[in-house]
């Protein structure tokens, strides 16, 4: 999976810091007569499996508090770095190690503020895809499997990039497991397509499992972030329906959308 930084001058995020463009912002917003500035944000990548990145980042924040400082006077008392923490999608992913991180991003900021004479900031993060990624599975059903002879086997299902864009936008991979064939020699090896007229319409180019027929289902496994909140109605598709599950338990929380949802915001027969 492609990985990316958004910590950089070409980039549609934030305020550059190559210049005093950063600084311009500082002044107007404590110039600003409705704006109450607490502190400064950061957002330096997606997926991140390595502490270093995190650690490099508080050392160029800080450094950026206490020009702030320097230049206008005002000490920020909140420091966010953002998001980004790596999860695990495929059984072979090495995740982020969240506490050694956040104990390693803690000590260096205690460092790094005691150095320049700063009060300490209060920190703060964004792990939602570490906490709920792996909470997370999607049930699909086989629609068709398709063989091409001496090229590879394609098995449909009856959803796809309308309710898990990744794959086509980052190269996104993802474990797949047969779940109706559980106990079964994994002798198959498919690519798991959606059901959208896209050639990219792809959730797995490369799984291994058991020989599958129309009807089985398939699970997604790490699915719990970025799915279901960037689902769409490409094609005319229609988003399926959340089901929580605890201990045997389940509980329908988004139900499956209708043909009527999809219409019910158009206007037919009614003239101007």
């Amino acid at each position: 999976m492609r990985r990316f930084r958004t910590g950089g001058v070409d980039t549609k995020f934030g305020f550059p810091t190559h210049d005093d463009t950063y600084l311009d912002a500082v002044r107007a917003t404590l110039q600003a007569e409705r704006l109450n500035l607490t502190g400064i944000h950061c957002h330096v990548g997606s997926q991140i499996q390595e502490p270093t990145l995190f650690i490099n980042t508080v050392k160029t924040m800080v450094n950026f508090i206490e020009t702030i400082r320097q230049e206008t006077g005002y000490t920020a008392d909140v420091l966010n770095i953002g998001g980004g923490f790596g999860v695990a999608y495929l059984e072979s992913d090495d995740p982020l190690d969240f506490a050694d991180t956040m104990t390693q991003v803690t000590d260096t900021l205690v460092a790094e503020v005691n150095r320049f004479g700063l009060p300490l900031p209060k920190i703060g993060i964004e792990p939602g895809r570490w906490l709920v990624a792996n909470a997370g599975a999607t049930l699909y059903e086989v629609g068709t499997v398709k063989e091409v002879s001496g090229v590879r086997t394609y098995v449909s299902v009856d959803g796809g990039m309308t309710d898990n864009i990744r794959p086509a936008l980052y190269d996104a991979e993802y474990d797949v497991i047969a779940a109706t064939r559980m106990d079964e020699p994994k002798t198959l090896e498919a690519k798991i397509v959606g059901a959208c007229c896209e050639s990219g319409d792809i959730i797995s180019n490369r799984s291994l499992i058991p020989p599958v027929e129309a009807g089985d289902l398939l699970l997604v496994k790490a699915t719990g972030a970025y799915n279901f909140s960037m689902a769409s109605n490409y094609n005319q598709m229609l988003r399926p329906a959340v089901v929580f599950v605890k201990d045997g338990a389940h509980r329908l929380v988004v139900r499956r959308q209708t043909l009527e949802d999809l219409v019910a915001c158009e206007i037919v027969g009614q003239s101007t």
